[in-house]
This record gives structure tokens, C-alpha cells and sequence, in this order.
């Protein structure tokens, strides 16, 4: 009876082993839960042009929440709230801070992770920055895609995104070549190391040119009970370079990026 005891507790312990040998994706809003988001985003930017320079600072944080009610019709209705704060610190000049609070409105398909959002409501904010915050949004959220697949330690995917970002009379034309690699899982939470490889163009307002290239490095942290990313992490160096009317400007830029995610039940 001792030997079947040890067999029996040996099978469990190999079974439980071998699970831990890949992890299945599969993320989604699931119903009826409360997303609880903090994050943070921080930039160090030296610019060089006519034999100068200057360093400036800027930092993004956000704090809210994503909240699900119950499907209807295969469809969650998903709503964001989200305080922004935004802070630049430039050499010769003042500080500069603003804070925006915004509840966002929209759904997702039942089964799947990007919602779609048709309304804002920001008290704080004129109309113009309100359509240009939807406007981010959805660029944004659009772009973001994760297979529903099976991976094995050490295996990859791969997720393109690109961006396009007006800048005043022009546009920025950004892709975010991102790797993720599973490196290990742990319970029930697989662990990715993260690689970007960026690259951007554009022609901005008044006849002005950029090009710039980037490489990073992160972390992100999957849960598996809750289909949900909740530890996102990425340090990525940037150069780029700017023309106009025979003016260079180089640039530069170190960006930093932290998010942690709590996922419980919703109301």
C-alpha cells in the first residue's frame, strides 16, 4: 500500500511538472469584473540642434479602472474610468502639469481583449481634446493583437503595431515590432520576456522631416485564471532626427514604462 501511496503522489508531482512546461493563451475582458490599472510612463529627451542642448523631462501616469457588466447578446459592456496626469520639465522653462479625469464608454465581443469604445466624458477637457483622446484610443487599442494559442517554454509570437499620430499640420508614422517570449510559469502565471524594435517617420508641419529607430527590453506577466496581462513592463532607447529648412535636430530618448493590473469581481 506504501509503494502504490508513492507511485500515485509521484504521477501527481510529474503531472504537475509537465503542466508547468507551457501555458495556454487565451486573453479576453471576461464579464462582470473589475480591472484596477495603475501605470506609469516616464521620458528623458536631449535634443542637440545650432550647437546646443537641452534635456527635458515628461512623465504620463495613469490610475483607474476598467469595469464589465454581464454579457448581453455576446456582447460586455465595458466602461473606463482614468485619471491622466501629464508633467514636463524642460531647461529655461516652468514646469508644466496637467490632470484629466475621463469615463470612458463602449463594449467587447464576449471571448475577445480589445473593446470598442463610442463615448467620452470629460468634464475638464474642450471638445477638440476629447475626439482627440477617443481618437487615441481606439488607434491604440486597435492595434494590440494576442494569439489564442498554446506555447511551450522558450517558443515566441510576434505583434506588429503599427501607429499613426497626428502632429499638428503633419502626422507620425510609428511600428512597434514587439517579441514575447515565454521564459517560465509559475502557478498560475506565465512569465514573457518582451523585446521591441521600432521604427518612425513622418513630415510634420511646416515642411519639417523626422526619422528615428528604437530597440527595448520588458516584461510581461500573464494570468492564467483571469485571461489577463497584469504586470507589463518595457525600458526602450530611442534615436531620432529632425530636418527643416536645412535646421538638423537630433533627439535622444529613454522611455520607461511600468503597469500593474488587479483583477477581481466586479459590482
Amino acid at each position: 500500500m506504501k509503494k502504490v501511496t508513492l507511485f500515485l503522489a509521484a504521477f501527481l508531482i510529474a503531472g504537475a511538472v509537465k503542466a508547468q512546461d507551457s501555458v495556454t493563451l487565451d486573453m479576453q475582458l471576461l464579464p462582470n469584473k473589475k480591472y484596477d490599472q495603475v501605470s506609469a510612463q516616464n521620458m528623458q529627451i536631449e535634443m542637440a540642434y545650432g550647437g546646443e542642448s537641452k534635456k527635458m523631462d515628461m512623465s504620463i501616469s495613469m490610475k483607474g479602472n476598467i469595469q464589465t457588466d454581464k454579457a448581453d447578446k455576446g456582447m460586455i459592456p465595458v466602461t473606463m474610468n482614468m485619471l491622466m496626469s501629464m508633467g514636463m520639465k524642460m531647461e529655461g522653462m516652468p514646469d508644466n502639469v496637467t490632470n484629466n479625469k475621463m469615463d470612458i464608454y463602449g463594449r467587447v465581443k464576449q471571448g475577445e481583449f480589445v473593446p470598442v469604445f463610442d463615448s467620452i466624458v470629460a468634464e475638464d477637457m474642450p471638445s477638440t481634446a476629447k475626439q482627440a483622446a477617443m481618437d487615441m484610443v481606439k488607434e491604440m487599442l486597435t492595434k494590440v493583437s494576442y494569439p489564442k494559442k498554446t506555447l511551450k517554454i522558450g517558443e515566441t509570437f510576434v505583434q506588429d503595431v503599427p501607429v499613426n499620430m497626428p502632429l499638428g499640420g503633419g502626422a507620425m508614422k510609428m511600428n512597434n515590432v514587439v517579441t514575447y517570449k515565454l521564459t517560465r510559469v509559475e502557478g498560475k502565471k506565465a512569465y514573457f520576456d518582451v523585446i521591441h524594435d521600432i521604427s518612425m517617420d513622418g513630415d510634420l508641419e511646416e515642411g519639417m522631416n523626422m526619422k528615428g529607430s528604437g530597440k527595448g527590453k520588458g516584461e510581461m506577466v500573464y494570468d492564467i485564471d483571469t485571461k489577463y496581462p497584469v504586470v507589463y513592463n518595457a525600458d526602450m532607447d530611442m534615436v531620432m532626427d529632425m530636418e527643416q529648412a536645412g535646421m538638423s535636430i537630433s533627439m535622444k530618448m529613454n522611455t520607461k514604462i511600468t503597469q500593474a493590473t488587479t483583477v477581481s469581481k466586479g459590482k
